[in-house]
């Protein structure tokens, strides 16, 4: 017997409950209720972040932050094939960091779609001072203090020259944010860096800075988050279906 006080056959039930979830704002998901997590007021931003294609220093595993180190003939590559994947997607607008490995990245893109590509210093890797231009072989040798502070992973330690990975990750979130909050409704694509990457999968997922990293971050890989006025929601990660045969890399 429903709140009207009349008994509901099974079918009729069934259309009962739907209808009662829509007013109370749940969403049937298969046999589970969820609180939905979109308002019909509040437009969804479709944010894709990528990394950029693959560089020298990628391949040799060197540290590249703030060293601006342009494609590989691989990386072209694999900017073209995530240009490819774009073809059929819709797209209004693109950001990228203003290093040339992103930039690239993002022009490759926007030449297929039309579209130019707005730069923001705010995109750039996290710099990484004393260690730029570094194998992990070299800094363990010639700076083991900085090494070790480096991979103990304290968002304040600053590696000298450098910043600390809280700042990093201040400037990024700050600069996303921004991004989402002018296109609201719109496809935005973001090329920039690793680092970039593993903020963002850290603020949507709260993972705290200081947690060892367990996810990749490749190559021009297609990474789609959703936002609204409800916050955040990772949609995709990791889909590299598009770089058969071009590679792609994890290193940063």
């Amino acid at each position: 017997m429903n709140r009207w006080g009349v008994l509901i056959g099974a079918p009729r039930l069934m259309a009962f409950l739907f209808m009662l979830a829509k007013d109370c704002g749940i969403l049937i998901l298969g046999r589970l209720l969820m609180p939905s997590t979109v308002h019909a007021h509040s437009p969804i931003t479709t944010l894709y972040v990528v990394r950029h294609g693959e560089t020298d220093y990628n391949a040799v595993g060197r540290f590249q932050g703030h060293i601006d180190r342009p494609l590989t003939a691989a990386g072209l590559a694999q900017a073209d094939a995530l240009a490819s994947r774009f073809r059929d997607l819709p797209l209004d607008v693109i950001y990228s960091s203003d290093l040339i490995r992103a930039r690239a990245t993002g022009e490759a893109v926007g030449s297929i779609k039309q579209l130019p590509v707005n730069c923001d210093e705010r995109l750039r890797e996290r710099h990484l001072g004393v260690l730029q231009g570094m194998s992990a072989a070299t800094a363990r040798e010639q700076c083991p203090d900085v090494w070790r502070s480096y991979k103990g992973r304290n968002p304040d330690y600053r590696i000298p020259d450098g910043e600390t990975r809280r700042e990093c990750h201040v400037r990024i979130l700050e600069a996303l944010e921004e991004i989402v909050h002018r296109h609201p409704g719109k496809a935005v694509l973001v090329t920039a860096h690793g680092g970039i990457l593993d903020s963002i999968f850290r603020h949507v997922n709260h993972i705290p800075l200081d947690a060892h990293r367990r996810w990749r971050l490749w190559n021009a890989a297609l990474n789609r988050f959703s936002h609204n006025s409800d916050g955040w929601r990772l949609d995709t990660w990791g889909d590299i279906t598009h770089l058969a045969g071009s590679g792609c890399n994890d290193d940063y």
